[in-house]
């Protein structure tokens, strides 16, 4: 009863409010039947499957002023001969639209048009007269050209999982071939060019002491990323189960964390020659020695980890001299119990073994600034004077404007990569990283996407020139772009105002959006960027 009576609550009020939306077509949604049978980009379905929307194409990136045509397929019996509203939203556009269609028995699809000369995430949320509402994401935003090869742009988008694990691990209504096709779409149309794998899989290579290797996998994974002319970071890491760890951890083995025990240093150094020998004439792969060997990805001693990490570079060298090697990310990479591994470093880049050392940070705003700054200062203190790698750096909640954030300091202070962590959701709603995640399971972008994509519209073919302020409440970094002075202002802290610089051609917000700009700068968490003569 209560039902029936929202339900007729719901009816009323959508037909007062198509009503008055007829009388502003500015925002009004035309929404039509169509009997086109074109195959479109599915973003989603009811829980019977009886209600599909999603939009006609390819993806869900579009190109400013680009015509955009949304799907709505309604097969619901319940619903027939009941109005559905549908709303179009974004916050960054600033556009808000509504519109309405009546379900009918003899037509199961409807479509509407729309396009948006300003980037933006465009929110599409369908609502029928039963309450039930279902939303996707869309966004508009410039194709990026890759990023140069002055720095590093990227992401970790799981492409083994998608390959190798199950079903879960792909998007919903595609093969793993189809998924990892489609990141990798996403992931170049940003203008990405880097992709960092996880874990290198040694336990599906190989099954057991003196048994072949198979290369088929990353193979087939190095080959995707390499075919776009992207970098391949390796993830160089994880023992492949009981009969490959080093003897001393036999004994207490548990099989829920055969991935963090140190390797047996023989079987090791024979597999990482077999990869080096493999793919010594691939320069577009960089490798990374473990994942957070001072956390809980390594279990064995400091002393092992280094015994692995200069023997794995050594034979990485001798087959490839130009291949880039650095030392597994840290977690915490602040904290001073870390010196030993900045020293190791240190001591291996000055021997030509190492190219860089990496280091992690998912880091809250208010602590951000100070932890690179005591983890520089650590590295400074073990001798280092390259830049890092940035090679994993996430944020619970994905905030749009403290990725930006991150990725453009991480660039200012000299390193070579920043990769943003993570790319996509799991469908599985437990997975741990779809608090990081950019994209959604279907890859609908969020609002990271977009200040990602601008950080890389901007900066992908700049040259950084100088830092102008580096304090936690105001940073400027001067690049050069296209014949002109880039400048972008942000802040870790307080809000700031400065002058405008003089013979300012164009000012942008964080999305990419232009914006006006007086003689004076409010400097926010949201980055902005100048260009001046």
């Amino acid at each position: 009863m209560i039902n029936k009576i929202i339900s007729v609550i719901l009816t009323v009020l959508f037909a007062v409010d198509s009503f008055f939306c007829g009388f502003m077509t500015c925002n009004r949604i035309k929404i039509e039947k169509s009997d086109e049978t074109v195959g479109y980009y599915v973003d989603g379905k009811s829980e019977n499957g009886l209600i599909r929307y999603g939009v006609e194409g390819s993806g869900n990136l579009f190109e400013p002023d680009e015509s955009i045509k949304v799907v709505i397929e309604c097969s619901d019996p319940k619903l027939y001969d009941t109005r559905v509203k549908v709303t179009l939203v974004s916050e960054q556009a600033k556009m808000s639209k509504r519109g309405y269609f009546k379900a009918k028995s003899d037509c199961s699809r409807y479509t509407f048009c729309f396009s948006s000369s300003k980037n933006g995430i465009f929110t599409v949320k369908i609502l029928t007269v039963d309450n039930n509402e279902y939303s996707f994401n869309i966004g508009v935003m410039p194709r990026n050209k890759m990023a140069g090869s002055e720095f590093l742009y990227g992401i970790q988008p799981y492409l083994m999982r998608a390959k190798c694990w199950t079903e879960n691990d792909c998007i919903p209504g595609m093969n793993s071939d189809e998924t990892v096709k489609k990141i990798l779409d996403a992931a170049q149309y940003l203008g990405v060019n880097l992709v960092r794998e996880d874990f290198v899989g040694w336990g599906s290579m190989q099954s057991g002491e003196g048994a072949e290797i198979n290369f088929d996998t990353q193979d087939y994974l190095v080959n995707a990323v390499n075919e776009r002319n992207m970098k391949y970071n390796w993830i160089l890491g994880c023992n492949a189960g009981e009969w490959s760890v080093n003897k001393k951890y036999k004994d207490g083995f548990d099989p829920e964390r055969l991935w963090t025990y140190a390797p047996d240093e023989e079987l090791w150094d024979s597999f990482v020659e077999a990869l080096a020998e493999h793919y010594a004439d691939n320069t577009d792969i960089l490798w990374e020695i473990w994942n957070e060997p001072n956390w809980e990805f390594f279990t064995g001693t400091q002393d092992e980890y280094f015994t692995l990490l200069e023997n794995t570079a050594k034979i990485i060298k001798e087959k490839n001299r130009s291949a880039y090697v650095y030392s597994g990310g840290l977690a915490v990479a602040e904290r001073e119990s870390n010196l030993p591994y900045y020293n190791k470093a240190s001591e291996l880049i000055n021997k030509g073994l190492l190219d860089n050392f990496g280091y992690h940070n998912h880091d809250f705003d208010d602590k951000y600034f100070n932890n690179m700054s005591q983890m520089y200062s650590l590295a400074g203190e073990a001798g280092i004077k390259v830049g890092g790698i940035n090679s994993e750096s996430g944020i619970v909640g994905a905030d749009a404007a403290f990725i930006a954030e991150k990725a453009l300091y991480t660039r200012s202070k000299g390193a070579d990569g920043f990769v943003s962590f993570s790319f996509r959701k799991n469908p599985e709603p437990e997975s741990d990283i779809n608090d990081f995640a950019f994209f959604d399971e279907y890859l609908q972008p969020t609002e990271a996407v977009l200040s990602y994509a601008t950080v890389i519209r901007f900066l992908g073919q700049a040259t950084f020139e100088k830092n102008l302020s580096d304090s936690e409440n105001l940073v400027i970094d001067r690049y050069r772009s296209a014949g002109e002075n880039l400048t972008v202002y942000y802040s870790f802290g307080k809000k700031s105002r400065v002058k405008a610089s003089e013979n300012i051609t164009a000012a942008y917000d964080m999305f990419g959006n232009e914006i006006k700009v007086g003689k004076y700068i409010t400097v926010s968490e949201k980055p902005i960027y100048i260009l001046s003569k």
